[in-house]
This record gives C-alpha cells, sequence and structure tokens, in this order.
C-alpha cells in the first residue's frame, strides 16, 4: 500500500443488495457488470501526511460526502500533485472520476498508477477493475491475480474469479475459488460475494460452506435460507442442512417462517417425522391457522404413522377442502377401518389425482371388492394415462385374480410410455406373487431384448439371491460382470453376494470398487460402511461414508440404522441411540433396527429402555435379523 493510511470502505451489501443477488439460486447466474463500489468518507488517522495535503484530503471528504464531486475531485487532484508517492490517493482520485461518469480518465489514472506503483495491491486491484468494467477481462487476469495473491482481500479475489469467467476460462476461475477458500476467511459481504460467484461456477459445495456460515451469523433470514436451502439441494447435502435449520428453531423458536421452511425441506427429502413435528408446532405459532397449513400437517403425520393424530388435525378442515377426503380416507385405512374410509367416497365421483384412484382402488381391495377397484384403475387409466402406479395395482389385482393374460395385456398397452418394462414388470409381479420360475423367465427375457442394460440380468442375480440359489446367482452376475465391468451396481451385487457368503475383505473391495465407480451413489456407501463396522475395520472411514450416505438421503432408515450400528461399533453410544431412535421412528416394527437399539442400550447400561424395546420386539415377532 502507498504511504496513506486512509480507508475506504467497500460497498456493504444492504438488504436490497441481498435479495437482487436471490436469482443464482435458480439460474446460477450472477451481476453481468462489476460495478465500482461506493467510496465512503476517508478517516483521518494519516499522521504520515503532511499538513497540506491532509488538509485537501478533509476538503474533498467533506465535498464528497455533500456531493459536490467537481470540488472533491479538484481537492484531490492537489492532495495527488503534493505527494504524488502515495498510492492510495490515486485510487481515490480514479474511484470519483467513475462515479462522476468520466470511465476513460479513471482508466488513465489507474493505467499511470499501475506503471508508478507496480506491486502496490490497492492499485493492482482497481486497475484490474477498471480493465474488467471496460471488457477487457482478459487483460485484468493478471493484476488482479497479483493482487489477490498478495493479500487484496475479497474485492481482489471477486474480481479475479469473474475476469476468469468472462474469459471463458470456468477451469482458472474454480481453481482461484480453491485458492480463494485457502488465502481467507472474508467478512459476511465477503462471503456472501464468494457464494455467488460459487454457484455461478457450478460449485454449490463451497457455495454452501460461505452461506452455512452467514446462516450461523445472521440467524433465519428468509433471503439467506433460500439461497442456503438452494445450495444444500445442488450440492446433495441434506442432512448437513437439516441439522443447520433444526439448529436455528433452537435459536430461534418464534420464527413462522423458519419452521415452514423446515417443514417443507423435510417433506421434500422424505422425513415425514420431522416434517410432521415442524408442521405441528408452526400451527401453535399461528393466529389464524389456514386449512393449507392443517392439510400440510395432516399429510406428514400420515407420512409419519400417526393416523389419528392425522384425523384430529383434519376435524378442523372444511371436508370439501381440496385434497380433505383423500387425507382422511388415508387415515382411516391406515387405522384398519377401510369400510369408513370407503364410505368417503360413495356418490362416485371421478378422480383426477393419481395418488387418490390408487387409495381407492387398495380401499375396495381391503373390504373385497377387487372387480370394482380393478374398473377404478381403469377409469383412472383412461382418465389420466398409462401412469405407471396405476398400471402395477391393476395388473396385480389381475394376476390376484388368476387372469394372468388380462396382466400383462394391461402392462403390453403401457409399454409405448414404459418401453422395455413389460418383462421386467412381469418379473417383479411374479416373485411377489411367488413365481419364482416365472419371474426368472420374464427377466431373462427382457434381458434377450434389451442387452445393452444392465436391470434384466441383474434382476435375475437378485431374485437368485433372493432364493439362496448362490451358485447360479454367482454364474449370472459373472455374466453381468463380463459385460458391464465398469457398472456400479454390478459391483454391489458381488459385494453382497460375497457378504451372503462370508467373503468379507472381497465384499468390502467390491463395495470400495462400487463408491470409485459412482461418487453419488449412497447405496454404495451405505453397504460399505455397514461391512466395514462389522468386521470392525477403519471405523472413523466407515463413519464417514454413513454421514455421507445420510446427506443423499437423511430419512433412509436403514443409512441412519447404519450409522447408528458404527456408532456402536466406535463406543459413542449415545450417538448411536440418536440415529437407530430415528431409523426406529421411521419403521417402528423393524425387528433389525429394534434389535440394534436393544444391543446399543445394553452397552450403555440403559436396561430398562433396553427391555422395553425387546418387549417391543417380542410383540412383532421372534428373532433378529440384518
Amino acid at each position: 500500500m502507498g504511504r496513506a493510511a486512509l480507508v475506504v470502505r467497500g460497498q456493504g451489501v444492504t438488504r436490497g443488495g441481498w435479495l437482487l443477488l436471490l436469482g443464482w439460486v435458480g439460474c446460477r447466474g450472477y451481476l453481468h457488470r462489476v460495478e465500482p463500489p461506493v467510496v465512503s468518507p476517508l478517516r483521518q488517522d494519516a499522521a504520515d501526511l503532511t499538513p497540506a495535503v491532509l488538509r485537501e484530503v478533509a476538503l474533498a471528504r467533506v465535498a464528497w460526502e455533500e456531493g459536490n464531486l467537481d470540488e472533491a475531485a479538484a481537492h484531490l487532484r492537489l492532495a495527488v500533485a503534493l505527494d504524488p508517492s502515495d498510492a492510495h490517493l490515486r485510487v481515490l482520485e480514479a474511484r470519483l472520476a467513475t462515479e462522476k461518469g468520466e470511465r476513460e480518465r479513471a482508466s488513465r489514472i489507474l493505467e499511470a498508477a499501475s506503471e508508478a506503483f507496480p506491486q502496490d495491491v490497492e492499485v493492482l486491484s482497481a486497475w484490474g477493475r477498471a480493465l474488467l468494467n471496460d471488457d477487457c477481462a482478459a487483460q485484468a487476469v493478471i493484476p488482479l491475480r497479483t493482487a489477490a495473491l498478495s493479500g487484496g482481500g475479497t474485492d481482489a479475489w471477486a474480481g479475479l474469479l469473474q475476469a476468469l469467467v468472462a474469459s471463458a476460462d470456468p477451469d482458472g476461475a474454480r481453481h482461484a475459488l480453491d485458492e480463494w477458500v485457502v488465502a481467507e476467511s472474508p467478512d459476511a459481504d465477503g462471503r456472501w460475494e464468494r457464494a455467488s460467484l460459487a454457484m455461478r461456477l457450478g460449485d454449490a459445495c463451497h457455495a454452501m460452506d460461505d452461506l452455512s456460515v452467514l446462516v450461523d451469523v445472521r440467524g433465519a433470514e428468509p433471503f439467506l435460507l433460500d439461497p442456503y436451502i438452494g445450495a444444500a439441494r445442488v450440492c446433495v447435502r441434506y442432512r448437513t442442512a437439516q441439522n443447520q435449520l433444526l439448529d436455528l428453531t433452537r435459536s430461534e423458536p418464534s420464527s413462522t417462517a423458519l419452521w415452514e421452511r423446515l417443514a417443507r425441506f423435510c417433506g421434500e427429502i422424505h422425513d415425514p417425522v420431522c416434517a410432521a413435528d415442524a408442521w405441528s408446532h408452526l400451527e401453535r405459532l399461528t393466529e389464524d391457522v389456514s386449512s393449507d397449513l392443517l392439510l400440510a400437517q395432516a399429510a406428514a403425520l400420515g407420512d409419519a404413522g400417526r393416523p389419528s393424530e392425522a384425523l384430529a388435525v383434519l376435524d378442523r378442515v372444511p371436508a370439501d377442502a381440496p385434497g380433505a377426503r383423500y387425507q382422511r380416507a388415508r387415515a382411516l385405512r391406515a387405522l384398519g377401518d377401510p369400510k369408513a374410509a370407503w364410505k368417503l367416497y360413495a356418490r362416485g365421483e371421478s378422480l383426477s389425482f393419481q395418488p387418490e384412484v390408487r387409495l381407492l382402488a387398495e380401499i375396495l381391495v381391503d373390504v373385497g371388492r377387487r372387480e370394482e377397484a380393478a374398473t377404478v384403475l381403469e377409469k383412472g387409466i383412461a382418465a389420466l394415462g398409462p401412469l405407471h402406479g396405476m398400471v402395477r395395482d391393476l395388473a396385480r389385482i389381475r394376476l390376484e385374480q388368476r387372469r394372468p393374460e388380462d396382466a400383462w395385456a394391461v402392462l403390453t398397452r403401457a409399454a409405448e410410455v414404459f418401453p422395455g418394462a413389460v418383462r421386467m414388470e412381469q418379473a417383479t409381479l411374479l416373485a411377489e406373487s411367488g413365481d419364482l420360475g416365472g419371474a426368472l423367465s420374464a427377466a431373462r427375457e427382457a434381458d434377450a431384448q434389451h442387452p445393452e442394460s444392465s436391470v434384466f440380468l441383474g434382476e435375475v442375480v437378485r431374485l437368485l439371491v433372493g432364493a439362496s440359489r448362490l451358485p447360479e446367482a454367482k454364474v449370472a452376475l459373472d455374466a453381468l460382470r463380463s459385460r458391464f465391468p465398469a457398472d456400479a451396481d454390478v459391483a454391489r451385487m458381488e459385494g453382497f453376494l460375497a457378504q451372503r457368503e462370508g467373503r468379507t475383505d472381497d465384499a468390502i473391495r467390491w463395495y470400495r470398487s462400487a463408491v470409485a465407480l459412482d461418487a453419488r451413489s449412497p447405496e454404495a456407501r451405505n453397504d460399505l460402511a455397514f461391512t466395514l463396522a462389522e468386521a470392525g475395520q477403519s471405523l472413523d472411514e466407515a463413519a464417514r461414508f454413513a454421514v455421507d450416505a445420510l446427506e443423499w438421503d437423511p430419512a433412509n432408515p436403514s443409512f441412519l440404522d447404519t450409522l447408528g450400528w458404527v456408532y456402536r461399533k466406535q463406543g459413542r453410544f449415545a450417538e448411536a441411540i440418536v440415529e437407530l431412535r430415528r431409523a426406529v421412528w421411521l419403521e417402528p416394527e423393524n425387528r433389525t433396527f429394534l434389535g440394534h437399539l436393544v444391543v446399543v442400550y445394553e452397552a450403555a447400561g440403559r436396561r430398562p429402555e433396553a427391555a422395553a424395546v425387546q418387549a417391543r420386539i417380542d410383540a412383532i415377532g421372534k428373532g433378529v435379523q440384518r
């Protein structure tokens, strides 16, 4: 820097500025031009300046504050003439020229300053910004990079990234972003700017890191939470975002905007327990509760397996509110009263919502009216098209009626919408009905018709493993691997088969291969984490893989069970109990999850809780298997 100790504050991001930048959540864009910062009044702590220079600087400050830009410019020119060795005064003079609309003059000032002060960080940063404003992005890269690497701060780093992007060098921009993250921890405005640029570069994870810090500092500001959640979606770090939102509700328990975002986010990531609790809390905070809020709460309670509570909420919703009948029927059926649910549809209106069509068909099957159920599905398919769920339900009913030709005809009619799926659906339905031979024949025929896909022969392998016909499964898997050597699902099947045969080291090797082949597969990470834990190997690594899997699917009960089991192996019993209890909340009758919870309660010395959970297992049925 020059001798002057004067400081110019960069332009702060006002609330309006934050709102202006929200556009990058959906389109990943950013402000297309780099506008120079507004210069704030100058500080007067410049003891190394002569009295004459200080006088001109003070007069310039006053004139600038009052909007007398010409007068301020005259005083700054005189200050520069009195002390031409101060680089900071040159930068101020250029910025003032820019504010006056004299961009060419500002560029000339900065160009001369860059020659006179080639190592001055402030000059280099300002000169690079000026070049960027003049659409000379490629030329701006060198001074901005030099300034950034020399401690130029947020202004220099942000300018460098924008110059690289404008120069069509996204790889260079991403590398610069990595350098920036290592080089400094900027203030709030800098983090926002860095997050915005990261999203423009498609690096949502870096953006989320900065936004997470801002959320911690600023709290549940809606204009900040929305981009944070948007970054979490793109980065696929759902569990991190969910936990941070939950932490915010503890620090800001009366924020209705926060509770609503939490409820919707939990619904989006398929965590009905979290969503139901959030909607219930929001209802308690809301004075004028709308039908929409109550219906959302009832839906989440139904998804969470709490139909009695859902019905209590629905009693406060008008019967003719859109969606109310569907939610009430669903709750009644879950409570074991399909006849009461059926009565809600006594008038026989046509249905235009696929889940409701399927629900009514299921209710009719429950009360022994399969043919009427089939008619409802046929009408739904005619009105809404051959949607997958209705087609499968109708085919299943025909198969239960011992009318396989009609079942296959239903699937065939849908073949144009789901090409190649007919035989696969046949295999699935036949396996569900206990016809393993028919299921294997259908899957093999589908594989012959579509040899380019690993799905159908993979289904053969799964069916054989499920039937404990392991030698045949191994033969089929060898054939599958020879055709698809780089398929992550094939590697997972190899790992699963090795586990079934007690070859733990081979299983771990195959699961590692699956993770390497598909970096976006949470299932492969979960498989590897559980197998490592069972083998007592690399438990810290197992925990990382289990947490990674949950980032993708935070409400997956199997993933929660795996993390709980890893924590148990590490002796982290309190954390293990939290994860295993969440798994049990989501699947309250899963004997495996309950069994693991018993083991951890006992290991933690909490024998009464262990005995209570064991009693639940005994009520469901003996035996605990993974």
